[in-house]
């Protein structure tokens, strides 16, 4: 009877384990395809060329850790801020082999491969920061011009416009109004639509590499420049350039791209949670953006000494204005302009 007890007993047990490991292995199972095990099913990267204080790596961080969570951790998204990965232009291609999955690029960049992108750089387009914000997140826009990538066969995907804070003009001398910059030798970034806008404007536009307009501006070789308030700062421009005449000229557009091959790999559940974390990160990175902003523009001006002019831009809207239809008719995409324009209403 003794024996018959313990064997009983061990039999028992040995149910017991049975079923515990049953248990374990279905559960286990559970977590590692929800991603909450110690392997996520995704582990993606994520590039940038700004530092890490910059708002770009402070939005793409947000968007990894968001991803993460709503994913119920089965994606990482590992951040490489810096151009670790790359200059951009770079990183586009990299994006086309599946080497990297996602990266941000401004739209100078971008418009390199898709012309028509270069009509959201164009001066004076966007009312204030909730029409940027409108048109960063709008479908209709982003189908559009993600349509328009799709048919170039690029070997990317456009998640969503990532609003990048507010340039205006400073200078080597005090600037009062619209009759002060007639002339006047402006460095802007290489591209068409930048001279046209400041030719229009009165200036003579002057290109000149970003690294080297501490030095133009202190040779004379250029008598302004213009960027936010943010890049004025860490750039030290107010060194050579003093003043700080707020013309408020250009909403600044950059873009988040994920690689297609990325893509293709990920379920529909995945990626709807990206799309959706996308529009959320435009208005994340546009809220830090500006907060960094106005944090430089306070220490420019507090601990550096720097003159912060406010000017009447109608003068400068007007002469840019008309620039808008004409460079949407360039580009043929008449239709984002119009849908611009609508969102501004």
């Amino acid at each position: 009877m003794h024996n018959k007890s313990k064997s009983i007993l061990l039999g028992f047990l040995i149910l017991l384990l049975t079923l515990s490991l049953v248990a374990c292995s279905s559960g286990g199972s559970g977590q590692s395809n929800q991603g909450s095990g110690d392997k996520p099913e995704f582990v993606l990267k994520f590039g940038h060329d700004q530092a890490p204080d910059h708002a770009y790596n402070q939005a793409a961080v947000w968007f990894a850790k968001e991803v993460n969570k709503r994913t119920d951790g089965r994606v990482k998204i590992d951040v490489f801020p810096n151009a670790q990965l790359g200059e951009e232009s770079t990183m586009l291609d990299s994006l086309k082999m599946g080497t990297l999955d996602f990266c941000i690029t401004s739209t100078s960049n971008a418009s390199s491969h898709v012309p028509q992108m270069g009509l959201l750089s164009t001066s004076y387009l966007f009312n204030d920061e909730d029409h940027l914000y409108k048109v960063a997140t709008d479908p209709e826009i982003i189908n559009k011009f993600d349509k328009l990538v799709s048919e170039k066969n690029l070997g990317f995907k456009l998640i969503t416009f990532l609003p990048n804070g507010l340039r205006s003009l400073y200078a080597t001398r005090e600037i009062k109004g619209i009759n002060d910059v007639q002339g006047m030798k402006v460095r802007v970034m290489s591209s068409p639509i930048e001279t046209k806008v400041w030719e229009a404007i009165g200036t003579k536009p002057t290109t000149v590499p970003f690294n080297e307009v501490y030095t133009a501006l202190q040779t004379n070789l250029v008598e302004g420049a213009e960027n936010t308030p943010s890049s004025y700062l860490t750039a030290k421009h107010y060194e050579v350039a003093h003043y700080f005449i707020e013309t408020g000229h250009e909403w600044l557009m950059s873009e988040v791209w994920v690689s297609n091959k990325t893509w293709e790999k990920l379920p529909e559940d995945i990626r709807q949670i990206i799309m959706e974390t996308g529009v959320e990160m435009a208005r994340y990175g546009l809220d830090k953006q500006l907060e960094n902003d106005n944090k430089a523009l306070e220490e420019l001006t507090s601990k550096y000494g720097v003159k912060d002019i406010k000017v009447d831009v109608t003068p400068f809207k007007e002469r840019v204005k008309p620039l808008h239809e004409q460079i949407a008719k360039e580009l043929k995409c008449e239709d984002v302009l119009a849908r611009i324009q609508e969102l501004g209403k």
